[in-house]
């Protein structure tokens, strides 16, 4: 909350607000320190440090920056800049942590699908993690009309199922095509309902066709792999029994 709105010393700020930001900054230091001291848990520390400083990354500083940089109030101090930057590099700094380190290469899993790979699932995870950008703008924009449980169920569970199979194809637990297919099919929602939120925009966000080029592109990427999944199924099988056959 705006210290102007309830006053730095209110007992509301006092309560709730101090602590609340307290808990956040020794969270992320935290998880920061277990990132870089414990190596062997890359990939899930990596993904929550992308969360924890991908969300206010999105979430503030593109509102942020058009406030400052708007003439209807006048010029905007030197100082505000320096606190706008002093807010946003951290977040960007340790948004591209993360990613680094959910995407580093490390020791594969003992069920890991030798197929695949770790890139490919890798990347499908927060692929479909974004594809729910879209959803959840209009769900915001909607505020407190009503949201069909049908439209919920299908563009909002899609995504998990493109989730859920980027974590089974990273195990090698199931099948590499019928993982795909889930894959492509849970992609299709999420890839129309953005094309239609490019054109209409969010209200609430600037800019305003961000949210749907987001979740669009997320969408379109998680599509393209999981095309791939299926194929390099195909080409490993091909490959085999052309080994097979030579060494016959």
């Amino acid at each position: 909350m705006d210290a102007s709105a309830y006053g730095a010393g209110s007992p509301l700020t006092v309560i709730f607000v101090i602590p609340f930001i307290v808990i956040i900054v020794v969270g992320f230091f935290a998880v920061s320190l277990l990132f870089f001291v414990y190596r062997a848990r890359a990939v899930v520390l990596g993904g929550i440090l992308a969360v924890l400083y991908g969300l206010p990354l999105y979430g503030l500083v593109p509102n942020q920056f058009h406030q400052l940089s708007s003439p209807c109030c006048g010029p905007t101090p030197d100082s505000s800049w320096a606190l706008f930057a002093a807010e946003s590099v951290p977040l960007v700094v340790g948004l591209a942590g993360g990613v680094w380190g959910f995407l580093a290469k490390t020791s594969a899993m003992s069920g890991q699908n030798p197929v695949v790979g770790v890139v490919v699932p890798r990347l499908i995870i927060p692929a479909g993690a974004l594809s729910t950008i879209g959803f959840f703008s209009v769900v915001g924009s909607l505020q407190s009309q009503p949201f069909l449980i049908l439209d919920a169920a299908i563009f909002l569970g899609s995504p998990v199922g493109v989730m859920i199979s980027g974590a089974l194809l990273y195990t090698g637990r199931w099948r590499t095509k019928m993982l795909g297919i889930i894959i492509i099919v849970g992609s299709l929602p999420s890839l129309v309902s953005s094309v239609l939120l490019i054109g209409n925009g969010v209200q609430w966000y600037v800019p305003s066709y961000a949210p749907g080029l987001i979740s669009f592109l997320a969408s379109g990427v998680s599509l393209v792999l999981g095309l791939r999944a299926t194929s390099l199924r195909r080409s490993a099988r091909t490959s085999t029994l052309v080994g097979l056959t030579s060494k016959i």
